[in-house]
């Protein structure tokens, strides 16, 4: 199973406000405030403490956030990335070779 988080629009700068929601609920839930996901903030990561730094280092390490062009490269970069457990080194290939075709443009 895979966990990607995406968040893409029009703007890389709009992205990364509406991103802002997830973050902020993802610091609230490890600071004990679990609730609603929160409104998008401006500049939420210019405003936190080293504390929150710290806490979103945990978040997934592979997120694609930004314009049209930006996720398409950072989804196809993922995917070309071995994350599969799939004992038998072929089939692994194999599957990320499917995967990676599978998200292809058409």
């Amino acid at each position: 199973m895979i966990g990607y988080n995406m968040c893409a629009a029009a703007a890389s700068s709009e992205a990364d406000y509406l991103r802002s929601s997830g973050l902020r609920a993802f610091l609230n839930l490890r600071q004990r405030r679990p609730g609603p996901l929160p409104q998008p903030e401006e500049d939420l990561l210019a405003r936190l403490c080293d504390t929150e730094r710290a806490l979103l280092q945990q978040v997934s390490p592979a997120p694609a956030v930004g314009d049209p062009e930006t996720v398409r490269s950072q989804v196809h970069g993922f995917l070309k990335q071995p994350v599969s457990q799939i004992y038998d080194h072929a089939a692994r290939c194999n599957s990320h070779a499917i995967a990676l075709d599978a998200c292809a443009d058409p």
